[in-house]
């Protein structure tokens, strides 16, 4: 069943490369939304056009879909034929975007697969970035960071990992003081806060252990 809705999913997707337009399944649409981005990758890469997509992809999601939300409940409708569709997307990115990239929105439009958009888009990024050896960041601090304090951070993580750091900073003045980092999936707390928590914890615990090392004593003291 697994390998059967892995070549579905390439199936689907593949369309875009070899310019046909493949029935649409119903299948998880995670594994769908990557499986598109892959074969977008593919197609961009082998076009020398994965800087000119990736920007333009970008630009689609924070300028066209951002500002006209229903832009994609339009393009996701029933209500126009797949022909109207290809033809509408001609229309408003046709002479606007690269080629490749206008040639995909018509892939997704005409399977109502548009409404996955923003996490096809995620999953492109996620490949680029990889090949690009860039690593996003998310930063989080108590108070704005200075643009040295920023270059410290990122010439410490480059050092760390590798690769070009791009960080997104963020105020959480919660923290106190000191930054919490995010590569990832995985999570470097080195907040004020945390550390208090941290030595709270610590505290409780010797309490707990003297305590019971008391309670011990009294009760082996009372034994003899």
């Amino acid at each position: 069943m697994a390998n059967q809705a892995k070549s579905t999913n390439q199936s689907e997707a593949e369309a875009l490369n070899v310019g046909a337009f493949a029935e649409p399944v119903d299948i998880g649409l995670q594994p769908l939304a990557a499986a598109y981005a892959k074969a977008l990758f593919a197609s961009a890469e082998k076009a020398g056009a994965l800087d000119v997509i990736v920007e333009e992809f970008d630009a689609l999601a924070t300028e066209a879909l951002d500002r006209n939300p229903k832009l994609v409940d339009v393009f996701a409708s029933g209500m126009f034929s797949p022909e109207k569709k290809v033809e509408m997307i001609d229309r408003a990115f046709g002479r606007r975007a690269h080629p490749l990239l206008t040639r995909f929105l018509k892939v997704l439009a005409v399977h109502q697969r548009v409404r996955i958009l923003r996490s096809i888009r995620e999953e492109f990024r996620k490949l680029y970035d990889k090949a690009r050896g860039i690593i996003p960041v998310r930063v989080r601090t108590a108070t704005p960071l200075s643009p040295a304090q920023a270059q410290a951070v990122a010439a410490r993580i480059r050092t760390a990992l590798g690769g070009e750091p791009i960080l997104q900073t963020e105020v959480d003045p919660s923290l106190i003081g000191g930054l919490v980092v995010q590569v990832g999936d995985v999570v470097f707390d080195g907040s004020l806060s945390a550390n208090l928590a941290r030595l709270r914890e610590q505290l409780i615990t010797r309490s707990v252990h003297e305590i019971q090392r008391r309670r011990d004593s009294v009760r082996t003291t009372a034994g003899n």
